[in-house]
């Protein structure tokens, strides 16, 4: 209120309040006391704005209002003493100002409060009621909704049964955890609601434990504590690079899933990717090549303990270019967060928008599905009710079914597109500001006067950055994975041990002496403009289809072993048993006994041996192509009296066939 509205409540000149306020202002006060009540003070706009100071009087004598206003936390004391500040307010409010104004007027500084006109009058009359028992206001005026912590509906046995069930299995149902309550304690069992309230009590009391229950990977991410700067340790261009690799979470268009291959600078920020087949040797090779032409040679490199990063080649090319090798603890991802949110950020604003893509996990994976088959199916729908309107015979036929409408789908990516993708969203990246260092990474890599180690011939760097091994020269060349590489200048090496080299060519190889002397650049000429990390992905897939298929032979030639076991453990029936392959030595008895009796040279009954392919099953008959085959053998090796049931039972129901057999049979034995 102002100098002239609180001059009218209390019958003051407002004069005289003006001067006292000014006076108390130049003493340091910020209070004015006027007619035994006091009141703060403050200029708004120009204008002294004044507000009434209660005094806080609560009874602390062991009642049970007392107990309550103890129990009660310091945000529902403070919010009952500005309801009882309104109240009073309200009651010294100038004389002629409606509760409308008075609330207008107030609304701003008492908005935590929210009063409303049935909120104001409910306040007053709980206020009145208290002046006439002689009660505290400010006890009547707490917010007491809801329980107190420890006014529970559950005992503490509920509540330790009900959390062992969740931690030993979090993906277990609250309903099924509520029907197990209800077995092991009958009726006295809580609630489902009440089952809620306790789980989402352990949740928010024991955070870390329940988090690592339901996802220790989430708790690692979430909950480890992350004081410092990583990025401490590098000041300055090259210092440090991170090295990482991960699958891109796009589907090519030739069904294959690459590997990024890739290493940021810790101090600027500048990434460099490469996109391979898979991760090996190879592929970071080729990635210090990318980064060493843009960037220069780092100081150091932090990895991980992934295979490629502790094979030898990459050890080897690390020493020639002088560069220290860094290791993280195994499965410890945070010591790297740079290449690690690098990556999650090249996926959230690159990957996602590309058609292929497949998600970050299975479980986006299964989303994507889902969002997908929804959308064809009401692709479908349209396309049917727009062929239905055309008057489409078939369309007014059938009923509208997912099946009935082909669906059009958007081709995915090449190699080729995915990595120019890449290229220019990282032109993009390093020109954008940077939330961690607040600049463009650009700008800050500008910014560092500290020089940085290059390699300016671009051939010495494909062979300081490629593969290195020990080979002895043979008539055919140097071979390496198959492949013969040869030079003129290896004529006289024939047996001699050399150093090989190479980079990402596939068709050459640069050979030095032991004393890495340079000898000569070997070829193969079928591999030249091939690239060598394409190579040993295709030589890594085609080993792992040799084993599967070997892993099929073996389980092949075990399979008559079974039908073994099978025929010795039950009695076969003569139906079952004709269509049985067995192979076992009464085969080969048979095989060698019809070539004994043959009339043919030696030589000719092993060439006879070899090439009969006939196959014969226990009871001495053969498996048969066809009804026909069979009853002809019958007639030719058993007569007409031939005693086999099972070939009468044929012969009655194919009487047709039976008759030809018996036609030709009668034929051969006249002619």
């Amino acid at each position: 209120m102002n100098s002239n509205e609180l001059g009218t409540i209390l019958n003051i000149s407002p004069r005289t309040i003006q001067d006292k306020t000014q006076k108390a202002k130049e003493q340091n006060q910020q209070s004015i006391k006027l007619n035994e009540r006091f009141f703060k003070f403050e200029v708004v706009k120009g204008h002294y704005v004044y507000e009434e100071i209660f005094a806080e009087v609560v009874d602390t004598s062991d009642t049970d209002l007392s107990a309550a206003w103890r129990r009660a936390s310091d945000a529902q004391q403070e919010l009952a003493s500005k309801r009882l500040a309104v109240v009073r307010l309200y009651r010294n409010r100038p004389s002629g100002e409606s509760w409308q104004k008075f609330l207008d007027r107030i609304a701003y500084k008492y908005r935590d409060v929210k009063p409303t006109k049935s909120k104001l009058f409910r306040w007053l009359e709980i206020v009145r009621g208290c002046e006439e028992r002689g009660d505290v206001p400010l006890e009547w005026l707490l917010d007491k909704r809801g329980k107190h912590a420890n006014n529970r509906s559950y005992t503490e046995a509920h509540y330790q049964y009900v959390t062992e069930l969740f931690l030993v299995n979090p993906s277990r149902t609250k309903i099924k955890i509520h029907q197990y309550l209800q077995e092991e304690f009958g009726k006295e069992a809580p609630s489902y609601s009440t089952v809620m309230r306790m789980i989402e009590r352990y949740r928010s009391e024991n955070v870390l434990l329940s988090t690592v229950a339901v996802s220790p990977g989430e708790a690692n991410n979430k909950l480890r504590p992350a004081p410092g700067n990583k990025a401490e340790n590098a000041p300055y261009n090259n210092a440090v690079w991170e090295m990482d690799g991960t699958p891109v979470d796009v589907i090519c268009s030739d069904g294959v899933r690459y590997q990024l291959s890739a290493a940021i600078d810790v101090y600027s920020r500048r990434p460099v990717v490469v996109v391979t087949p898979s991760a090996n040797a190879t592929a970071l090779a080729k990635v210090f090549k990318v980064g060493i032409q843009k960037l220069g040679i780092p100081e150091a490199v932090l990895l991980d303990n992934g295979r490629e990063y502790r094979s030898k080649t990459f050890e080897y090319t690390c020493s020639r270019l002088k560069i220290e090798q860094r290791f993280t603890m195994p499965y410890s991802g945070w010591q790297k967060p740079h290449i690690e949110r690098f990556f999650g950020t090249m996926t959230r604003d690159l990957f996602e928008e590309l058609p292929g893509y497949i998600g970050h996990s299975v479980a986006d994976r299964v989303i994507i599905a889902d969002r997908a088959g929804y959308d064809k199916k009401l692709e479908a729908i349209r396309k049917w009710k727009a062929k239905y309107r055309d008057g489409d015979d078939f369309a007014k036929r059938f009923a509208i079914k997912k099946e009935n409408v082909g669906i059009d789908i958007e081709m995915p990516v090449s190699r080729e597109e995915l990595e120019g993708y890449i290229e220019q969203w990282i032109r993009k990246y390093e020109n954008r500001m940077h939330r961690g260092i607040k600049q463009t990474p650009l700008e800050r890599w500008n910014e560092c006067a500290i020089p940085t180690r290059t390699i300016s011939d671009a051939r010495v760097l494909d062979v300081l950055v490629g593969l290195s091994e020990k080979k002895k020269v043979t008539k055919k060349g140097v071979t390496w994975k198959g492949l013969s590489y040869w030079h003129d200048a290896l004529y006289d090496k024939v047996g001699e041990s050399i150093w090989m080299l190479s980079d990402d060519e596939l068709g050459y190889l640069y050979i030095y002496d032991l004393e890495m002397k340079f000898l000569c650049k070997a070829e193969h000429a079928e591999s030249i403009g091939k690239s060598r990390a394409d190579y040993l992905a295709g030589l890594k897939f085609s080993k792992k289809i040799e084993k599967q298929i070997r892993e099929l032979r073996e389980l092949r030639y075990a399979e008559p072993a079974l039908y073994k076991r099978a025929l010795e453990a039950t009695s076969v029936d003569e139906e079952v048993q004709v269509g049985l392959e067995f192979k076992s030595e009464v085969v080969t008895n048979v095989r060698e006994s019809v070539a004994d009796e043959s009339v043919h040279t030696q030589e000719e009954q092993e060439v006879l041996q070899d090439e009969r392919v006939e196959t014969v099953v226990l009871n001495g008959m053969p498996v048969f192509a066809s009804v026909s085959e069979r009853f002809a053998w019958m007639l030719e090796n058993k007569g007409l009296d031939h005693g086999d049931a099972l070939t009468q039972r044929l012969a009655d129901k194919h009487e047709g066939l039976w008759q030809i057999a018996l036609e030709e049979y009668e034929q051969r034995k006249a002619g």
